[in-house]
């Protein structure tokens, strides 16, 4: 072959890997749980399982009693929960703690006699302790703090065993944000058995620093809110202490969050069931509020895990979080309709018994939710997650495109581009849905866009071929902000069927 002058002279290319900055994936819940003396966790905390809920906060929680129904859940799109987050409200000051591994069998750990380093806070000691002659956990437990106390001169120092976990637990004597604890380390002489105990890294152990008080509820949800987690569904995991005005506390967060929020609350008071009783009244303006009517434990769980187990992401992945199997709550099920007339007037939810020729079937019903936006659950989380994933593409549009113009046509073509993906696999997930209008609706789109587009019967023709339409309205020269107006049909679920029945011939 004869030399020549590589092409790559006249024609440099260079490849450049190009991912989006954000994704949205599914809809998860996070529990609000009070903070456990016994067996600490992180203020935010994440589980993938049930085993792991069990393993973390002991088979018998109350946040192990949550997670075995929630990712129990199989939703009707085979579709599963992925994670459960977890907020762990402290009220008042903690302390740090080393939250142990598994410890060593009661045999092993009874050959144990040396020493280890321990740190707390910015002191750090050497600690011997000798634990051949403890009787049980619980007492070599003892053993440890008395130790820690008397040779590392930590006084306020506690020790305790946690069968739940079968590991020792550490906390610092001070209380308060900030506070500090560490994995025990090698001590600087005498036999060393700081990797015996289950209180290293290596062994399994955490770490969890002390955290000032949080003493309302109010400061709790702020909390939430500003940790910027990757949850949407909020449930308390209790009794509110005083409903009237916790409930309206929460209700109002999650109103106030628009659409970042669903709000569940699972609530014993046989008023929900009264007809036109006004249990809800003081809430029905709470946008974005569930109120589930509290036979049993955790159908809280249940219903988050419908909504968190649904993937709008793939084809026809929105499905009706009413009419769901609720055998598990069946025990306590309404199957009076006088309740069940009351329950729909109260705008509540509950598993319902139904039954016909000597069958009955347990489902939950009826997919009600607060506020004037829609009484409609699925409506409800569906608009969030369009609005979330049209606020994520016009940000990854932002961090890709070099420049969106104010004004001019080439930019509201590259925002048309990443907009119109966004509606095309809302319709695709059966978030949207393609239909004719009603005169009413008509009129509304009427009234909304006849100022900014000259002709309305082409947008109604345009709303009804796609289920959606949006058009730019205007902008701010000063401010530099370019506004958009949008509609879209929601596609909303049926919750009765009324059939006449004329027979002919009778």
């Amino acid at each position: 072959m004869a030399n020549a002058l590589p092409v790559d002279l006249i024609i440099d290319i260079t490849s450049t890997g190009v991912r989006d900055t954000f994704t949205i994936g599914k809809l998860n819940t996070l529990i609000i749980q009070k903070y456990s003396e016994t067996l600490p966790n992180d203020a935010f905390d994440v589980v993938y399982t049930k085993d792991i809920a069990a393993k973390r906060y002991g088979y018998n929680s109350r946040v192990a009693g949550f997670a075995r129904v929630y990712f129990g859940i199989k939703s009707k799109s085979a579709t599963i929960c992925e994670q459960l987050f977890i907020y762990n409200w402290n009220t008042t000051n903690t302390p740090a703690v080393l939250k142990g591994g598994k410890a060593p069998a009661l045999s092993k750990l009874k050959t144990l006699n040396g020493k280890f380093k321990i740190t707390i806070g910015s002191t750090t000691k050497d600690v011997t302790v000798d634990l051949t002659n403890a009787t049980d956990f619980t007492n070599a437990a003892t053993i440890l703090q008395t130790a820690i106390a008397t040779t590392a001169n930590f006084t306020g120092a506690e020790v305790s065993f946690n069968a739940d976990t079968g590991g020792f637990i550490i906390k610092g004597g001070v209380k308060g944000q900030g506070e500090t604890i560490a994995y025990l380390t090698a001590p600087d002489n005498g036999t060393d058995i700081h990797d015996k105990l289950g209180l290293t890294q290596a062994e399994g152990a955490s770490v969890i620093v002390g955290r000032a008080g949080v003493p309302t509820l109010a400061e709790a949800l702020d909390e939430i809110s500003n940790n910027n987690g990757n949850y949407y569904v909020i449930t308390p995991n209790f009794d509110f202490d005083d409903v009237t005005s916790d409930l309206l506390t929460f209700g109002q967060f999650i109103h106030n969050s628009n659409d970042r929020f669903l709000g569940i609350y699972s609530w014993t008071n046989p008023a929900l069931e009264q007809l036109d009783s006004g249990a809800t009244t003081p809430y029905e303006s709470f946008n974005g509020l569930l109120i589930d009517d509290k036979k049993q434990d955790f159908q809280n769980a249940y219903i988050a895990g419908l909504i968190s187990a649904m993937d709008l992401t793939k084809a026809n992945g929105n499905y009706n979080v009413a009419f769901n199997d609720a055998t598990l709550f069946e025990v306590e099920a309404i199957t009076d309709r006088a309740k069940y007339e009351g329950l729909v007037s109260n705008k509540a939810n509950a598993p319902c018994k139904f039954g016909i020729l000597g069958q009955d079937d347990t489902i939950y019903m009826d997919g009600t939710i607060m506020g004037d936006k829609t009484t409609s659950a699925n409506v409800y989380l569906c608009n969030s997650f369009l609005k979330f994933n049209q606020q994520i593409a016009l940000y990854n549009m932002f961090k890709a495109q070099k420049l969106i113009a104010l004004r001019g046509q080439f930019g509201k073509a590259i925002i048309r581009s990443y907009l119109d993906e966004v509606f095309r696999n809302a319709v695709n997930a059966n978030i949207i849905v393609k239909d004719t209008l009603t005169n009413t609706e008509k009129q509304a789109v009427i009234a909304e866009f006849s100022p900014i587009v000259k002709d309305i019967e082409r947008v109604i023709e345009q709303i009804q071929a796609n289920g959606y339409y949006y058009e730019f309205s205007g902008i701010d020269t000063v401010k530099r902000e370019l506004y958009i107006t949008e509609v879209y049909i929601a596609n909303v679920p049926v919750k009765r069927i009324v059939i006449n029945t004329y027979i002919l011939g009778a």
